[in-house]
């Protein structure tokens, strides 16, 4: 209705996202489905809302916005800002590639920037539990780092079934992978993440 989907932009473990024209406001936009084959799984299901309502809850320019949750004939969706640019995990590829370092001061600033959306997703009490390069979006003119991807993410302040591990296991933390008491609650976690992904930028 609203929404007119265009091209396929990636699709993860959990769902697909579109490129689509919010054609009342006449911008482009981002809207993610739920995955098909997952629509009838009750803790899909809820994850996915999860995903939505952690987005809704922060404000912050490195953090993806989300504009809108729906439901298009039994498949969940939410619309969230486009974002035109590359993700950091394809910044290093393509120096890698080319045999060139990321310059030290654009490596510091992305990390930087991914910080401070990180620090605000941790002080509205919710743990990201998947910080690696491809979650970290970089918008052009002027560069902005922008964290996405809250599939995995857990509200701290709530008991619930979001304790088994997850992740990404070359960014997940040893004290995650031991089991240890309160790791599966701590924002360090997510620090440690965000530090393989800083080293990864600098070499």
């Amino acid at each position: 209705g609203k929404y007119r989907l265009q091209n396929e932009l990636g699709r993860g473990a959990m769902g697909t996202v579109f490129l689509a024209e919010d054609r009342s406001l006449k911008r482009q936009v981002a809207v993610k489905f739920l995955l098909p084959e997952l629509v009838n799984s009750e803790e899909c299901a809820l994850r996915f809302h999860r995903e939505a309502v952690a987005m809704a809850a922060i404000r912050n320019e490195h953090v993806a916005q989300i504009f809108s949750f729906g439901d298009e004939n039994g498949a969940p969706y939410f619309v969230m800002e486009y974002l035109d640019g590359e993700t950091v995990e394809h910044l290093i590829d393509s120096h890698n590639r080319r045999g060139f370092y990321i310059p030290l001061d654009d490596a510091v600033d992305v990390a930087l920037q991914a910080l401070t959306g990180l620090a605000s997703i941790h002080r509205a009490g919710a743990i990201h539990r998947d910080i690696k390069p491809a979650n970290i979006m970089l918008a052009a003119d002027p560069l902005r780092a922008v964290i996405m991807d809250f599939g995995l993410v857990r509200d701290v302040r709530f008991d619930d079934d979001m304790r088994t591990l997850a992740g990404t296991p070359a960014y997940i933390a040893p004290e995650l992978v031991e089991g240890r008491t309160g790791a599966d609650s701590s924002h360090l976690t997510d620090i440690y993440s965000m530090g393989v992904t800083l080293y990864e930028l600098l070499t």
